[in-house]
């Protein structure tokens, strides 16, 4: 917590509780900076076809809306023969995601819209 504020920090490593809810995705975790810096690492995949990427990114909390945009991602080590297909259609759904911000607890929180609410847990702790 920040101190005198009463409130949880969101500044801190999370981890998305569920990510294979998300068609793909194993793995999940979000760094959020004190500068508004965003860090998000994910895997996908299993096998010969487990794929582990990186984007970079700003992020704002106003109210109950948590907003990302990423400026730069890394598809780490997905073959050359993909990368730009892939590269593509996640620039394309992830640039700018906005979506409803909740504190679960200190040490936890979703975010999302509708029937897509996800939860993060606090991995830093």
């Amino acid at each position: 917590m920040l101190a005198g504020c009463g409130r949880p920090s969101l500044v801190g490593t999370w981890e998305m509780q569920d990510a294979t809810a998300v068609p793909g995705l194993t793995k999940l975790t979000a760094t959020f900076e004190q500068s508004g810096a965003l860090v998000v690492k994910a895997t996908a995949g299993s096998g010969p076809f487990k794929v582990t990427g990186k984007a970079n990114g700003t992020y704002t909390l106003e109210g109950d809306r948590l907003t990302v945009k990423i400026d730069k991602m890394d598809l780490g080590d997905l073959p050359e023969e993909f990368r730009e297909f892939a590269e593509d259609a996640v620039n394309q759904q992830a640039q700018r995601l906005t979506g409803r911000f909740g504190w679960k607890s200190g040490t936890s929180f979703s975010v999302g819209e509708n029937d897509q609410i996800y939860t993060f847990e606090r991995v830093d702790r």
